[in-house]
């Protein structure tokens, strides 16, 4: 863009110019490297944040940058972004939010939903997107729960091995 200004007392008009900033690359900032670990249900300690940029690494303000669920461990409730409703099921997945990034920069927390596994989060901007991974951990166990009985021991037989499970709330396993 050009723009020029004289006036009546100025014998040579100013010449301006400003050029418009170009997205050449959506980069992570923070909540990308390590991937984030955290209890079921729970927010994340960082938040997901990303830089839209110009190709001198200029941050690029007034874009907008959509974060989406878009993967979640099988039957996973309760997951969010930031102050959205919970997900109650997997058929509302793929929840979007847009955001205004000012000066380049774009974050949002995640809120881990109840079973253990790997979400991921999608942050998109024009055509530039990154995939963020976080993994939801068992909580402490609570129940235990029989794997393999035997169908049916006589007295004074031996039986077979039991084999049991400790599971949290969610009926994610739990090590022992």
């Amino acid at each position: 863009y050009q723009v020029s200004a004289a006036s009546g007392s100025l014998s040579i008009p100013s010449l301006f110019s400003a050029t418009a900033l170009s997205p050449s690359a959506l980069i992570p900032l923070s909540g990308y490297d390590p991937i984030q670990s955290q209890t079921v249900g729970t927010a994340l300690n960082l938040p997901f944040t990303v830089k839209l940029q110009d190709a001198n690494g200029t941050g690029i303000p007034n874009e907008n940058v959509t974060f989406k669920i878009f993967s979640a461990p099988t039957d996973a409730t309760g997951m969010k972004l930031d102050n959205q409703a919970a997900i109650v099921n997997q058929t509302t997945l793929k929840v979007t939010d847009a955001i205004v990034a000012t000066a380049g920069q774009a974050s949002i927390t995640l809120t881990l939903g109840n079973k253990a596994g790997d979400y991921l989060v999608q942050a998109s901007s024009n055509s530039y997107s990154i995939t963020f991974t976080a993994t939801a951990t068992a909580e402490s166990a609570n129940k235990v729960v029989f794997e393999m009985a035997p169908a049916s021991v006589s007295a004074g037989e031996t039986s077979a091995v039991f084999r049991l499970r400790a599971q949290d709330q969610y009926d994610n396993n739990r090590a022992v």
